[in-house]
């Protein structure tokens, strides 16, 4: 097979690439789009998030597909199963159940080791429903992984795989404790929203947001970012109560 990479690329050549991807993930948004009602928008926030590889999290009551959703995205890039992490978490979940069980004859050597294969750390995409339901064992190796894209094997850090984090919830967890896991989270402007309506935009969050709309205007429209991008600011809210407010201002601050 031809190798596709190459170091000598004139800038004509990596501009012709570059559309070449852009068209492909568009053709991709649009295809997987026709297989749900009313799911386009949630479709290219998942697109663009794996583009960025930034977690995404799915927010929506039991039967709005969410799972399905997860699972056709999935599919449609071509994730082998040894490749894909998905659980479900609750206050009882074991961290071996999602970073894998000590590995005994390690132990026997005085070594703590966990053996992850097939786990949360070798995977290249991974999908965690009921997130903010884990206990704080969990969301300490969750926050690791997402902030440093690092697994710690007897103290040492050691690189994940993981390319690819959805995670969903019911609801919004209102609990000052999950605060850091939520701002990991993707969801003239901001200073009106921080002004008037005291939405709390971090500076994590504002890097993240700055990125994200790089990549969506790049995937739209392949130029530089426009007003119709800033529609991202409505997910950016952290409470069900910022989420719907944000949902009605923000098209009104962009004139739609």
């Amino acid at each position: 097979m031809t190798n596709l990479i190459k170091e000598d690329w004139t800038l004509d050549e990596l501009h012709e690439q570059a559309e070449d991807l852009r068209k492909r993930l568009n053709l991709f948004r649009t295809s997987l789009g026709r297989f749900f009602v009313e799911k386009q928008e949630l479709i290219d926030l998942m697109v663009i998030a794996a583009v960025a590889q930034e977690p995404l999290l799915l927010i929506g009551p039991p039967g709005t597909a969410k799972s399905d959703l997860v699972l056709k995205f999935r599919d449609a890039i071509g994730i082998a199963d040894e490749n894909y992490f998905e659980y479900m978490l609750t206050r009882f979940t074991e961290p071996s159940e999602v970073v894998g069980p000590i590995d005994i004859n390690q132990l026997r050597e005085g070594r703590y080791v966990r053996r992850e294969q097939g786990k949360l750390p070798t995977a290249h995409m991974a999908f965690l429903d009921e997130i903010f339901k884990s206990n704080s064992a969990i969301l300490n190796i969750l926050l690791t992984i997402i902030n440093e894209r690092k697994f710690y094997q007897d103290g040492q850090p050691v690189p994940v795989n993981l390319r690819i984090l959805f995670a969903a919830t019911n609801e919004i967890p209102e609990h000052g404790e999950l605060s850091a896991l939520k701002d990991r989270f993707v969801q003239r402007l901001i200073k009106t929203l921080v002004r008037e309506d005291r939405i709390f935009v971090s500076d994590r969050k504002l890097v993240k947001l700055y990125r994200l709309l790089r990549i969506r205007a790049w995937l739209f429209h392949g130029g530089t970012v426009s007003r119709d991008d800033l529609r991202l600011l409505s997910y950016l809210g952290e409470t069900q109560q910022e989420i719907e407010l944000l949902r009605q201002k923000v098209p009104k601050l962009l004139g739609e």
